[in-house]
């Protein structure tokens, strides 16, 4: 051992089998092998828990007092170790206000770069505003040729009718003899006839002045009185300006000055600008609509109007198929805010103006409602429960109307660098944004505050672009990120504040990246590493593992059969011992699938779908074939995500009358006469709570309840099935209520789970626990892995199905009463598709899957595959988001998107066979097939 590296010591935490492990500094270390075979015990459950432990050691004793119950890594000894931080697929949080901006810190960049040298506009006319002193007006008026005549004049009313009399008395008592009135300057006792009820402009005259030597003085206090008797620090300085060569006419010009952040044209006030006013997540800059969300739930137009129709003729949707005497008593309610805008019933409605649209769709003014206010007041009022389901069914989380999703104010947008809002920047892809950042450059005075800020945003982007996720943009909300994307945007973060000597811990950071992408996100890592870190990564691809500085090898097995060290070493060494599954995929002994034989697709056994135009998508025209395993390929960012899990299985569930959420824009479906159901395999959790479980999801555990309420001891004590459930009261343990942990309030740290103190975890109470099924209790089976409960139970024909189903995609070492939220997403993902497996109807069906190799090492691939060709057998098709190349040289058709991610892609690039997409020049998928 020596003291450049990491030495654990005994560490037996969950299958680790009391091992010793030395862990190089200052190097890129990959943790590899079987899932199950104890990579993340080592890598978070040993090493960062340890880590934890001794930062809280560290702390004060009344900082400790928070940390008291949290659980010691079950190791002897950790010694080296640096101050860890752990980046896991996890998001965290649900906040919907946490987006990519505020998790890299860039939006605080922006927020005080626009703060300091943003350009105020006004939101309304447009025009630039600037605080000014009254010595910088004095100043600018100077600058006007000499002997030009000015007038200085104090605004009292502004087209307005009404105040008329009180500004004339206000001008008298200033001792004032000129007010100027619509444009032409009068004596005060030789006013025309003013009436209250027109409009009119009045101002008042606080002097003429001539511009020459000598003036400076009368000048600034003519300023000064005309402020003073505004009172809003607005002035108007008229000056004659000579006619030009085609008019020997001299013109009055009129020039606004304000000595506030305010209009002096709309009259409109504008608070000073702070970092403050540009932050979503406070009152001063959050959008007054949304509440700086971005988002609202409510009538979506797209889906209530169609466009190509008037209303007469049935364009309104949750009207259409009403009585004509109904639809015309619902219609006359629109008639006033038509009459507003100009048109009528029988106008189409695509012919309104944006801005018409704008007040039809949304006016709250009670005397004319738009049309979102009159379907809130019918679904408010409706005592029809069918009524109320069919309104729900027009309403989604639909882009705020005012702020377009810019999640900030007025004001805030109003505010602007090189023509640009931070509405507008914060919706640019992150490679897009790079671009624009580095080509800044200010002339003035903000040259300096730029000089500090731009090349730290420009840092940041830079990094977020090498790892792979240009297409992002700052406004995009971290609870829609995938795991992978949510770490690499973390990462990101952390290489901006230029932390040194520290322990990364990563898990599986290649996740959701195409080849294309992964070379840059190593080159992220090593350049973190090169700052003075040591870098420990759990990861399964290829190209990771052979980048490694030194390769751990867990294994031989999963669960009991893991938690040793295999081969440790440089990626070559692990190589020539040869011994473990990792080094044998690598050298090419064993291979996931050939891919030699393929099913063959036919052309008229599909499903079409027809201009798919959500988010990026260019009018995309695709056939899904069925009865084959169809791969969607691509770089990340390309729209695979949008075209499969937005628009074509929404659409699909929804057309087969299975609900779902609405499907993004598209024409048309065809063909979808040719299955039965749609079946959605994604890596979102089996549950939302603990007490969710892969026993409760696949139906292990309804068969076990039967089990043991058919035992004696249970008859005789009178249990029925239900005393078996940890979801009753007769079965659950009182102070956990089954789900085997409490959760403890941390106050400003995440809440933590601990092992519940009345039941040790087990969930039940006491007496459901007498009951024994020969050796075992209930909470016994809970505790066994899918391959014990095989051995145990391979007597009950319905059990051992389940249970081999499981076991056949790669989940042998998994406890069957592991919480869901402990589950990976790859684990969650292969227990639903075993669920399915053991259906023994399951045919005729569409399934859609969702980079189903995530978190997998290359034996647990060649078994999902085995499970995924089983299924299509049976006669039902397969519909597969991924990147892993292995798996797209067995596919039997493949989609690839591209060319590039984010507004560079959205197109098909290429399908056919995988030989086809090889020999595609345009596929950068091609490139590594």
């Amino acid at each position: 051992m020596t003291d450049k590296s990491i030495q654990i010591i005994g560490a037996r935490t969950h299958n680790l089998k009391n091992i010793n492990v030395e862990i190089p500094r200052d190097r890129v270390v990959v943790i590899t092998g079987l899932s199950g075979s104890g990579k993340s015990s080592l890598a978070f459950d040993t090493l960062y828990a340890e880590g934890q432990r001794q930062y809280v050691e560290s702390l004060s004793i009344y900082s400790r007092q928070f940390f008291n119950q949290i659980p010691k890594a079950d190791v002897d000894q950790v010694v080296g170790l640096q101050p860890t931080l752990c980046l896991d697929q996890s998001h965290h949080s649900s906040n919907r206000r946490s987006t990519v901006g505020t998790i890299t810190e860039i939006y605080d960049y922006l927020r005080l770069l626009f703060a300091r040298v943003g350009e105020i506009h006004c939101y309304q006319c447009g025009q630039e505003i600037k605080q000014q002193t009254p010595q910088q007006i004095r100043d600018r008026l100077l600058e006007l040729p000499e002997r030009t005549k000015v007038i200085i004049l104090a605004p009292l009313v502004k087209d307005q009718t009404g105040g008329i009399a009180e500004a004339i008395k206000k001008i008298r008592r200033e001792r004032l003899v000129r007010a100027r009135v619509d444009g032409a300057v009068h004596d005060i006792d030789q006013l025309p006839t003013l009436h209250e009820d027109q409009p009119r402009t009045i101002e008042a005259v606080t002097d003429r002045i001539i511009i020459r030597e000598g003036i400076e003085s009368r000048l600034l206090e003519s300023l000064d009185n005309a402020i003073r008797i505004n009172g809003d620090g607005n002035l108007v300085c008229s000056y004659l300006k000579p006619g030009d060569g085609s008019s020997n006419t001299d013109t009055w010009e009129d020039v606004s000055f304000s000595t506030r952040y305010s209009c002096p044209d709309c009259e409109i006030c504008y608070s000073e600008v702070q970092p403050s006013s540009f932050s979503f997540n406070s009152p001063l800059g959050a959008c007054e609509e949304c509440s700086g969300l971005g988002h609202l739930l409510q009538f979506d137009p797209k889906l209530v109007i169609d466009r190509r129709l008037s209303i007469f003729n049935g364009g309104i949707l949750p009207w259409s198929e009403f009585t004509k005497v109904k639809a015309r008593k619902l219609q006359s309610a629109l008639k006033p805010i038509l009459d507003s805008i100009g048109s009528d019933l029988k106008t189409e409605l695509e012919a309104l103006t944006p801005v018409q649209f704008e007040q039809f769709f949304y006016s709250v003014d009670k005397e004319k409602l738009g049309l979102q206010a009159l379907l809130r007041k019918e679904l408010a009022t409706t005592s029809s429960e069918e009524r109320q389901f069919e309104l729900e069914s027009y309403i989604s989380d639909v882009e705020c109307h005012q702020c377009l999703g810019s999640r900030v104010s007025k004001q805030a947008r109003s505010v602007l660098i090189k023509d640009q809002n931070i509405g507008d920047l914060v919706n640019l892809p992150l490679g897009v944004l790079k671009d624009f950042f580095s080509g800044l450059d200010f002339e003035d005075e903000r040259k300096v505050t730029a000089a500090v800020l731009i090349p730290e945003i420009v840092h940041r982007l830079d990094f977020l672009v090498r790892v792979g996720i240009g297409y992002l943009t700052l406004g995009r909300s971290a609870v829609s990120l995938s795991g992978g994307e949510h770490q690499r945007v973390r990462l990101a973060s952390s290489i901006g504040t230029g932390i040194t000597n520290a322990c990364f811990i990563l898990d599986e950071p290649s996740i959701g990246l195409h080849q294309h992408d992964n070379d840059r996100l190593i080159g992220a890592i090593k350049q973190l590493k090169d700052s003075g870190n040591s870098i420990v990564v759990v990861e399964h691809d290829e190209a990771m593992i052979r980048a490694a500085d030194y390769v751990i090898d867990m294994g031989p097995g999963a669960g009991p059969g893991g938690g040793r060290i295999v081969a440790a070493g440089s990626p070559q060494e692990v190589i020539n011992k040869g011994d473990g599954l990792t080094a044998q995929y690598l050298s090419g002994a064993r291979q996931i699938g050939n891919g030699s034989i393929r099913r063959k697709v036919n052309a008229e056994k599909c499903i079409r779908v027809l201009k798919a135009t959500g988010n990026n998508l260019r009018s995309v025209d695709v056939s899904i074939p069925l009865g084959v395993l169809c791969c969607i390929s691509g770089v990340s960012g390309s729209g695979k995500s949008t075209l499969i899990n937005q628009t074509f299985a929404p659409a699909v569930s929804r057309e087969l009358d299975q609900g779902g959420v609405m499907p993004l824009p598209h024409e048309r479906l065809e063909g979808i006469d040719q299955i039965g159901r749609i079946v959605m395999v994604d890596q979102k959790p089996i549950g939302k709570t603990p007490r969710a479980c892969p026993a409760t999801f696949t139906g292990l555990m309804s068969e076990f309840r039967r089990l043991f309420a058919a035992t004696k001891s249970a008859k005789r004590l009178g249990y029925g099935p239900g005393r078996f459930s940890f979801n009753t009261r007769a079965g659950w343990c009182p102070d956990c209520q089954g789900q085997g942990v409490r959760r403890m309030n941390m106050n400003f740290m995440p809440d933590i789970f601990v092992t519940c103190d009345g039941c040790e975890g087990r969930r039940f109470n006491v007496q459901t626990l007498q009951v024994r099924f020969g050796e075992l209790t209930i909470a016994d089976v809970l505790d066994l892995t899918v391959d014990q409960a095989k051995l145990r139970f391979e007597g009950f024909s319905k059990l051992a199905m389940i249970l081999e189903c499981l076991s056949d995609v790669g989940l042998g070492y998994l406890k069957l009463g592991q919480a869901s939220s402990t589950l990976s997403g790859g684990e969650a993902q292969r227990v639903k598709l075993a669920a399915e497996l053991a259906k023994s109807s399951s045919n005729g069906q569409l399934y859609v899957l969702d980079e189903p190799t995530t978190g997998l090492h290359f034996e647990d691939i060649r078994l999902l595959m085995v499970a995924i060709n089983r299924l299509i057998d049976r006669g039902n098709s397969m519909v597969v988001i991924e990147h892993n190349i292995d798996v797209l040289r067995c596919a039997d058709w493949i989609i690839d998107m591209g060319p590039e991610g984010g507004v560079a892609g959205g197109e098909i690039v290429a399908f056919g066979t995988p030989e086809q997409i090889a020999e595609n020049p345009g596929s950068l998928t091609g490139r590594y097939l």
